[in-house]
């Protein structure tokens, strides 16, 4: 079985040795998700010395190119393009977490089909607004998601810029 340990570190080099030291010839399953830096992949998952034969690393992000800077020689690197949800589907999920039924509740359908499209495919997305939006009332949905599209896009136009 895993060994459960919690070790609190002052910055990311001593984490990285600690890794890098810890699990160095131990085979370890690592998911990394929602990687944004090559920064972060570094301090997190260095080098193929840092891991024990047999290990598996798994990555998620939204830009291919960081995977293809962090080069690990003796790794065999697979990649897979993860495919989002079209909007039927996008939209039965969504309304599984918000409403318990695969469909909108009555007086909800605009604002589920905006919460959907502003989800755009993404599972994790449309379940953690439906399982949020489960308590609001239909007025706060709407001042809710329109501030979280708002932020969303300002958040994007700066990361472009």
């Amino acid at each position: 079985m895993g060994e459960e340990t919690q070790t609190m570190l002052e910055n990311s080099f001593i984490g990285s040795t600690e890794i890098k030291h810890k699990l160095a010839h131990k085979r370890v399953l690592l998911v990394l998700d929602d990687v944004d830096s090559t920064k972060q992949l570094e301090a997190l998952a260095g080098g193929c010395d840092w891991f024990g034969s047999g290990s598996r690393i798994i990555i998620t992000t939204r830009d291919k190119s960081l995977v293809d800077k962090h080069v690990m020689d003796s790794f065999i690197l697979e990649k897979y393009k993860m495919e989002e949800l079209n909007d039927h589907d996008s939209m039965e999920l969504f309304c599984w977490h918000a409403f318990k039924t695969s469909n909108p509740a009555k007086h909800f359908e605009g604002l589920s089909i905006l919460a959907v499209s502003y989800a755009k495919g993404v599972p994790l997305v449309l379940k953690i607004l439906g399982s949020n939006v489960k308590s609001w009332e239909q007025d706060d949905w709407a001042v809710i998601l329109e501030r979280s599209i708002r932020n969303t896009n300002a958040r994007n136009s700066y990361e472009t810029k």
